[in-house]
């Protein structure tokens, strides 16, 4: 299976929480791992947020980057496990614990992730890059997504439609190839 790319330029921070919403569905029904790269303030802990208070259970949620604490875990279903690798550098192994959530059922959602050990490296994980996105202001982002692995590929390949249906109030642009 070949990976699938997309890039998005979202104009807000209402349209990354839209994309946040449409992930809760999709990675409930088809679980994968959220890996996120990105400078701070960028809108990793935004999409996160929305993310989680979308899931059942996630309105007694309190999301919030974890750079202090490594990880949190939310009452979702399924659980979320959000981890942020910020403080701890290149080669970064996820606690034990963790590592038995996600053996569990538990879902990663990791920020900084390009810290994250290559033996932790999920085997279905939709990577997300965002960049700020300046001709749009303060507030445009560029997203760019890999999906490795079967769920994350077949999110990817059906995020057009999904954007386009659940997020639809433009601007925005995308492009996608697999």
């Amino acid at each position: 299976m070949q990976d699938t790319t997309c890039t998005l330029v979202l104009r807000g921070a209402d349209k990354t929480a839209a994309l946040g919403r449409i992930l809760a569905k999709a990675m409930a029904k088809a679980p994968f791992s959220l890996l996120m790269t990105g400078d701070l303030g960028c809108g990793k802990t935004t999409l996160t947020r929305a993310l989680v208070e979308a899931l059942p259970g996630g309105e007694r949620a309190e999301t919030s980057s974890p750079s202090f604490t490594l990880c949190n875990v939310y009452p979702t279903t399924p659980p979320i496990v959000h981890c942020d690798l910020y403080r701890q550098g290149a080669g970064s192994l996820l606690p034990d614990e963790v590592a038995d959530m996600l053996f569990d059922g538990a879902l990663l959602i990791c920020e900084w992730s390009e810290y994250l050990a290559p033996e932790d490296m999920p085997q279905d994980a939709l990577l997300l890059g965002f960049g700020f996105c300046p001709e749009y202001g303060n507030e445009g982002r560029k997203l760019v997504f890999e999906a490795r692995g079967t769920n994350a590929n077949a999110f990817l390949e059906a995020l057009p439609g999904i954007w386009d249906e659940e997020a639809c109030e433009k601007p925005y642009e995308k492009s996608c190839n697999s």
